[in-house]
Order: C-alpha cells, then structure tokens, then sequence
C-alpha cells in the first residue's frame, strides 16, 4: 500500500513506493529507496513536493529493535577498512545496518514459523 506525502513530512527509514523522476523524466531516486535527511534535501533542491511512500515497508522498519541495527551497524563498521566521517557516509551505513537488522529478523520470524 502507498501514500502520497509531502517532502517536509519525510521521516528516516520510510521506503519509496515509485521512483522519483526530475522535470526532464530523469530518475533521482528508483523506489524501494529507504529514505534519510540526505534523500530529502536533495529532493527539496530538485523542488520534488510529494513521493509516495511504501506503507507497509515503513511500519515493518519502526518494529526493529533499536539493539539489533545497533549490532548490525557495528558489524558492518568492523568490516571496513576506514572510518565514515561524511554525512553520506554515515547514511548509507545507518541504511544498510537498518537493512541487515530487518533481514535477521526475517530470518528469526521465518525459521521460528519453520
């Protein structure tokens, strides 16, 4: 399910239901995108209003422990071979740590029902 929102209303993690297309049909953002502060003030700068917003996906990442992207952020820094210090930076790794955590709890959920 989707909702049109507006750009101000954006929080972190919501993810992109339709790809976000500039005046000249270019895409700046495909969908399944999990949106940061980051997506959103390149958006405002491209003057993009609303963006659909994936409901189902949005409600699934606030029901992931706060611990669990914790140690999936710590996973993922321990792997590199330099530390994050730009905004992007640190946003694709809040992303993806986010990512891992709601893979491990899929997987968690699905064996638990297997």
């Amino acid at each position: 399910m989707q909702h049109i929102i507006q750009i101000d209303k954006v929080e972190d993690g919501m993810v992109l239901a339709e790809p976000v297309l500039n005046q000249f049909s270019q895409v700046l953002l495909p969908s399944g995108t999990i949106l940061s502060k980051f997506h959103v003030n390149i958006l405002k700068k491209w003057n993009i209003n609303f963006v659909f917003i994936d409901v189902q996906e949005s409600e699934d990442n606030q029901d992931i422990p706060k611990e669990l992207i914790d140690s999936c952020k710590e996973l993922i820094t321990s792997k590199l071979l330099w530390s994050p210090t730009l905004g992007i930076e640190i946003d694709l790794i809040n992303i993806t740590a986010k990512i891992c955590a709601q893979n491990k709890l899929n997987d968690t959920l699905k064996n638990a029902t297997n």
